[in-house]
């Protein structure tokens, strides 16, 4: 950064999606129901947020209609509707020399000639190349021709926060196939696993498949000023492009709509699924709170239901897209007809909030909600209105409950480790141990961290751990790079395979 200085400033403005509020660096670590008319069913009436106890008072009916309802007036559209993400086993990237190469360009730009680089987005393009973000999920602020076959990229910043940059993506649209070099400038962290071997996915249209992708990958430091705001770092890859549109993300999309695709898919054909809208969000949208359970062991019980509860949450940080990945393996494993599911929904009742964060999500935030809060760090006394007021309602209610919780899971991602790990609170080793000797080929022991702190003391797991009396409170982080042994990159199945086995870990501890 010291070169960056001497070399002098390349100016951007700052993004101008609301005032700054301060952030806090890495992820972790570093009431209105569904309408039942619509299915023409009565159900009684019930407070949202009480999970196993409410749902013994209503019947097989009301709760299976209050899913159809849910399914069929929500519809938003899955990412994944035209193409899933391919499970090919990708080689992870060794480093190479276009580290020094790429800060030696950055070194040699001159300002004056920055400055009057053509502007292809936002506007309607030039050179026989335009680009699109103006969809659910989309994040691209500004995109300038720097040569040929060379473009400066500028992020959006989360709502309100106008500086945090991680997540994007975008629609690269070209005349004829081009070679396109991306620098992506606007990126704060210091490191990134894009230096060791991490790819971003594409999908052209009309593909199947989502697909890692690009070459030349470097990460380094940069010149530019973007607002008041120093200290910024460049991704820089090569893509070949095919004539047409092609779809350029941080990691494979999932959005609410896909939420909402893998429940018509998972769909159970038994009594073992009910759905509570904890919401409106700020944004207008629903809260989904799934809970998975034996409603006819429930039904059965004389007396108050003792079983214990295993809460999973996903995607308070909404660009950590592996978290949705780990509550969909979560999912496939509970909602199915197979033998170990169905022992685990007679012995436990499953409570999944499988999007704290739709708003951002939809807005393509990194950490943020609609109202530019962090809602990881707000649970110890969470602004009024906010998602986590509802969500943390919910928990206390469970916790409450004659069954209690066993355990809490709240599934994050990390950028600049590979595999995936626990923060834990102290003395909570059980978990990590089990999973240990699960062999997951996602999880690393040896990452794992057992402590509290005061900058993380509002976050989940630790107010669920502290305030709430949870024991098994953990934060798990994943990758968006490689396995642990840094050989190939994760693809969403290993992230699936490990939320199955977050699950099986958590039945152990009762």
């Amino acid at each position: 950064h010291l070169l960056c200085r001497l070399a002098g400033p390349l100016l951007a403005p700052a993004c101008d999606r609301g005032e700054v509020q301060e952030d806090v660096g890495d992820s972790e670590s570093e009431a209105s129901e569904i309408d039942e008319a619509e299915a023409g069913v009565q159900c009684a009436d019930r407070k949202p947020g009480l999970a196993g106890a409410a749902s013994k008072a209503e019947g097989k009916g009301c709760r299976m209609a209050r899913v159809a309802a849910l399914l069929e007036t929500l519809r938003d559209e899955p990412v994944e509707a035209d193409g899933m993400a391919s499970e090919e086993e990708v080689t992870c990237l060794q480093p190479n020399s276009r580290q020094l190469e790429e800060f030696v360009a950055s070194m040699a730009v001159d300002a004056a000639d920055a400055a009057t680089w053509p502007v292809i987005y936002p506007g309607p393009g030039g050179h026989g190349l335009r680009f699109e973000a103006s969809f659910q999920g989309g994040n691209l602020r500004r995109v300038r021709l720097e040569s040929d076959g060379v473009v400066e990229v500028l992020l959006c910043g989360d709502t309100r926060r106008s500086y945090h940059c991680q997540s994007f993506c975008f629609d690269a649209i070209v005349d004829v196939p081009l070679t396109l070099r991306f620098r992506i400038v606007s990126f704060s962290k210091p490191g990134s696993t894009f230096t060791d071997g991490q790819r971003i996915v594409t999908r052209p249209e009309g593909m199947v498949a989502w697909r890692r992708d690009g070459h030349d990958y470097a990460y380094v430091p940069n010149r530019y000023t973007i607002g008041q705001r120093r200290r910024h770092y460049t991704l820089a890859f090569t893509l070949s492009l095919r004539a047409g549109r092609t779809r350029v993300a941080h990691f494979y999309p999932y959005l609410y709509g896909d939420v909402l695709q893998d429940l018509r898919r998972l769909g159970p054909s038994g009594d073992w699924l009910n759905v509570s809208d904890l919401g409106p969000t700020p944004g207008g949208r629903p809260l989904l709170m799934l809970t998975i359970t034996d409603f006819e062991v429930a039904q059965a019980i004389e007396g108050p239901d003792v079983r214990p509860h295993i809460v999973i949450s996903a995607r308070v940080h909404p660009g950590e897209v592996p978290a949705s990945f780990m509550m969909r393996g979560a999912l496939e494993l509970l909602l199915s007809d197979a033998e170990e599911a169905r022992d685990l929904r007679r012995r436990f009742v499953f409570v999944a909030l499988p999007m704290l964060n739709p708003d951002g999500v939809a807005a393509g935030n990194g950490r943020a909600n609609g109202a530019g809060l962090d809602l990881n760090r707000c649970w110890e006394r969470p602004p009024e209105g906010s998602e986590i007021v509802a969500a943390r309602r919910a928990l206390q209610e469970l916790c409450a409950s004659p069954g209690g919780v066993l355990a809490y899971l709240d599934l994050h991602a990390h950028s600049r480790r590979h595999g995936a790990f626990t923060l834990s609170n102290p003395s909570t080793q059980a978990l990590p141990d089990l999973l240990a000797e699960m062999d997951d080929g996602v999880f690393d022991r040896k990452q794992c961290v057992f402590s509290y702190n005061k900058s993380k003391r509002g976050s989940a797991r630790c107010v669920v751990w502290r305030d709430l009396g949870v024991k098994h409170s953990h934060t798990v982080e994943a990758t968006y790079a490689a396995l642990p042994g840094r050989k190939h990159l994760v693809t969403p199945r290993d992230l699936s395979e490990l939320g199955q086995n977050l699950v099986r870990g958590c039945a152990k501890l009762g």
